[in-house]
């Protein structure tokens, strides 16, 4: 697989056996091929390219290697269709082949894929975020004392039992009086002292 480097230009030149057709015959004519990117320049001769006197331009669409023809390639010009030649060594059509990729690359370059990944959130010390983070806590606290009443769900075999709510007139019962306070610390005490007196040796 031909690696291309970046901002590589196609370009490559040599002499190749052109396909022409006259009278619907193939005829076969040799050429110099030179090109540079898109632009296909056919010379004559080698000696014609300084002189800038060529035949022909075309504008090159793609290029591939021509199966049917050892080291034969195949271009696609915007001109003139398809353009065939065979050339004549192996070296120079790897180097053809070479430009072909290049010039593909160039023209439909490889989409990049951005990544959809997030980057991980950074954490701040400045004091809003630190203000921010507990005033959310207070609210929630807040919100949860201010609630009247708290829904719980058990499992259906544990049996509830609901406590009737009680009057203001009637809390005084749920509390002892100072007398009955009274009452129970005497018989606490009569009752240790019972108790030491049954614990005492006897002599004899």
């Amino acid at each position: 697989m031909d690696v291309v480097a970046p901002n590589e230009v196609a370009t490559f030149e040599s002499y190749i056996d052109t396909k022409t057709k006259k009278w619907a015959m193939n005829i076969w004519k040799c050429r110099f091929w030179q090109m540079h990117n898109q632009v296909l320049t056919v010379y004559y001769e080698k000696a014609d390219v300084k002189k800038n006197k060529y035949t022909k331009k075309y504008t090159i669409l793609q290029g591939e290697k021509w199966v049917e023809k050892p080291w034969g390639i195949k271009l696609e010009t915007k001109e003139e269709g398809w353009l065939y030649g065979i050339i004549h060594s192996k070296a120079e059509w790897a180097g053809w082949l070479h430009a072909f990729v290049v010039l593909e690359h160039n023209l439909n370059p490889p989409v990049r894929k951005n990544s959809t990944s997030r980057p991980p959130r950074r954490l701040s010390l400045d004091t809003t975020d630190v203000r921010s983070s507990v005033s959310s806590i207070e609210d929630v606290d807040s919100s949860e004392e201010s609630s009247p009443t708290r829904r719980v769900s058990f499992n259906g075999g544990v049996r509830v039992r609901t406590i009737p709510a009680v009057d203001d007139d009637d809390k005084g019962d749920l509390f002892y009086t100072e007398k009955e306070l009274d009452r129970m610390q005497k018989a606490t005490a009569e009752g240790a002292l019972l108790l030491n007196k049954r614990r005492m040796p006897v002599l004899a």
